[in-house]
């Protein structure tokens, strides 16, 4: 069992409590230290098969992962600018038909905001 008392910033291994006592590594170990560090850009904290941290570089996105999150971005900065959709509602069921000016409003939405 391996857990980190934040407190005094040691790491407590607990191999089997019955048989040996715990011992704690001091905060001076590059292992515990590099736990309390905040990461660097673009790095993220995983942990090793003895459950030691390990700080790593995140790799740049694919073509088509970049691709997805463009997408994504498109359509979140749309949705933010759209009109409410009970106000779309609304004008389709006052005018019989999208009105001109709710089609000009989310046309220059589409247009700020086109699909590539």
């Amino acid at each position: 069992m391996r857990y980190y008392d934040t407190a005094i910033k040691n790491e407590i291994h607990e191999q089997d409590p019955d048989k040996v006592p715990a011992t704690a590594i001091p905060m001076t170990d590059a292992r515990v230290s590099a736990f309390f560090q905040e990461l660097p850009a673009n790095h993220q904290l995983t942990f090793d098969s003895d459950n030691l941290p390990i700080i790593s570089e995140i790799p740049p996105p694919t073509t088509e992962e970049q691709a997805a999150l463009d997408a994504e971005v498109i359509l979140s900065n749309r949705r933010t600018e759209y009109p409410d959709i009970g106000d779309q509602l609304d004008d389709l069921y006052k005018a019989g038909a999208f009105s001109s000016t709710m089609t000009a409003t989310l046309k220059a939405v589409k247009d700020k905001y086109p699909k590539e």
